[in-house]
């Protein structure tokens, strides 16, 4: 099931778009930070909390865009990941704004969208998926895709290595972050970003509480949605905060509150058989005073529900690009003069470079799909191909200093990523986008 929680308003969730529709609304979220065009607005401090990580230093470093959650976008992660110990993921949405006084930008994070559950952590799989639906979903909005979370059962605060990759290939921009939450004995988070350090996946970042106007007190004092126990706050004057309401209409909200044993039935029946990418629940008004959907609402979702699985056809085979190609192969053994450990080290570190290239790749692909139908333009396609050629720089690298005989398998892996590279090129000369 796919939701959309927006500050303040009520959200909807869009569905994607069908190829040859209408043409979509000029998007906002193609802008850069130093485009003009962005909004000017003073950056809300004093409306904020500075959250700084307990281990971190003791000074923010200067070069960092700040980050502001508003505590409606803090409570819906909660919310999201605390219903379940399975590990979670979802993305955020905001926009980067440039403050006058001092014309730098920095960014808003004002809502979330959730993601489907998957099996296991695989963060791959459900980025991607969800990457391509919040596309448009942003086009249409006029909001920007400013990152992604993750809440786990465990003591991590950081992004794990598959994690950090999926966040470079899929999340390129400096102001575009990562929330990771975790739970256990003690609930602990951190915001993170991608910089020149090659420890960036385990640095927590500060960033500040947008508090929601109506939660101040008389005397000033700031109330908290944050409980995590490695951040703390020079602020003095927090006291606990009631539960705020996070804003989710449904197409049909008395499902989400009281679901009758049929219905429920049925959802739980769709699910199973339908394929979970590309067909997110709506979020709007349709629904009847009385709770339950009218039957004309079920048969223009079932239509609805046949013409994106047209589309999620063209998708879902660039996502099976991406689990056909980090299908590691399995080693077949050292080569003969090359101890054992040393060889399946070296093997280690190809498949790694082999799997990241993949998921740049199935990246790329996806760009391009979005580029056709007039959903992303060419700076997004740029960055796609500058990151598929800095994986395979990196792949060539390690493979010429492997030394290792490859057997079959990574032989025929080889040469279809030797293929797949000269595609992405060919690709993008046929967009006639300029050259990154």
């Amino acid at each position: 099931m796919w939701k959309r929680v927006k500050a303040g308003v009520q959200g909807r969730v869009a569905r994607f778009r069908v190829p040859g529709g209408a043409e979509p609304a000029p998007a906002e979220g193609n802008r850069q930070p130093d485009d003009p065009g962005y909004d000017g607005r003073p950056m809300p401090i004093a409306a904020s909390i500075l959250w700084k990580p307990i281990d971190g230093p003791p000074e923010q470093d200067a070069g960092l865009i700040p980050v502001f959650m508003t505590q409606r976008a803090l409570a819906a992660v909660h919310d999201h990941c605390a219903t379940t110990r399975e590990t979670c993921f979802g993305l955020l949405t905001g926009n980067v704004y440039r403050a006058p006084e001092t014309d730098l930008p920095y960014v808003i994070v004002e809502s979330t969208i959730r993601l489907p559950g998957v099996i296991g952590d695989d963060a791959k799989a459900a980025l991607m998926q969800g990457w391509v639906v919040a596309q448009d979903v942003v086009h249409r909005t006029g909001d920007q895709l400013v990152g992604w979370y993750r809440g786990r059962w465990s003591a991590e605060t950081g992004l794990g290595p598959a994690e950090a990759e999926t966040h470079a290939a899929l999340f390129g921009q400096p102001w575009q972050l990562a929330v990771a939450v975790g739970a256990g004995e003690t609930t602990i988070g951190g915001v993170l970003r991608r910089s020149a350090s090659p420890d960036w996946a385990q640095e927590c970042l500060p960033f500040y509480e947008l508090v929601e106007p109506a939660s101040f007190r008389p005397d000033g004092s700031k109330p908290t949605r944050l409980r995590w126990d490695n951040y703390r706050t020079e602020e003095t004057a927090l006291v606990p905060l009631a539960a705020l309401s996070v804003p989710m209409t449904s197409a049909a909200p008395a499902l989400v509150q009281t679901p009758p044993p049929s219905v429920a039935a049925f959802r739980r029946a769709t699910s199973a058989a339908s394929p979970g990418v590309l067909l997110p629940d709506q979020f709007g008004g349709g629904a009847d005073d009385s709770g339950g959907l009218p039957w004309g609402g079920w048969v223009a979702r079932i239509a609805r529900w046949v013409a994106y699985a047209a589309v999620g056809v063209l998708v879902v085979a660039a996502l099976f690009r991406l689990y056909s190609a980090l299908a590691s192969p399995a080693s077949t053994g050292a080569s003969p003069g090359r101890p054992a450990a040393m060889a399946v080290t070296v093997l280690e570190r190809l498949d790694q470079a082999a799997d990241t290239l993949a998921l740049a790749i199935a990246a790329f692909d996806l760009r391009a799909q979005l580029f056709v139908s007039r959903q992303m333009h060419c700076p997004e396609l740029a960055r796609g191909l500058v990151v598929v050629e800095e994986r395979w720089t990196t792949y060539n690298s390690v493979r010429k200093d492997s030394g290792v005989a490859f057997d079959a398998a990574r032989t025929a892996r080889d040469r279809s990523l030797y293929s797949d590279v000269d595609g992405v090129e060919r690709r993008f000369e046929r967009s006639a986008c300029p050259r990154p």
